[in-house]
């Protein structure tokens, strides 16, 4: 396996990795042994677990957020910007590939110790921006 393909299947390995064992224990090791591949693959992928977890966040944020294009100009109100993000997580939480992963990681970021979600590229998009303004 190469290309895309080792790189989805690392991005699935780390989204398994965090749920059953959760986001402070990830590391590119664990990852590495869990695809069959050696360290040094992985981290010729990510250089370390933080870009692991970008890239984990950004495969399943991008989508829904092209999405959000259109609707947050027309947001005009905390409950509606609430009710956005909420409905995109119900859904996102149906997906089969990762969705429950992602909404976990997410929020183990919220308050976790080793990896925190602010700050992270996947929370400086503009689009995110716009929600998180949308909603204080």
């Amino acid at each position: 396996m190469s290309g895309p393909l080792r790189r989805l299947a690392v991005l699935r390995a780390a989204e398994a990795h965090c749920l059953q064992h959760g986001v402070d224990t990830l590391s590119l090791a664990a990852i590495a042994k869990a695809v069959g591949a050696s360290g040094a693959e992985v981290s010729t992928l990510f250089h370390d677990e933080v870009a692991l977890l970008d890239a984990v966040l950004e495969r399943h944020q991008s989508p829904y957020e092209r999405g959000w294009e259109t609707i947050l100009p027309t947001i005009d109100t905390p409950r509606a910007a609430l009710h956005l993000l909420v409905s995109t997580l119900a859904r996102v939480s149906k997906e089969e590939d990762g969705g429950a992963a992602y909404i976990s990681i997410a929020a183990q970021m919220c308050s976790g110790t080793r990896f925190n979600l602010t700050g992270r590229p996947a929370t400086t998009t503009p689009m995110a921006l716009q929600l998180i303004s949308k909603l204080a």
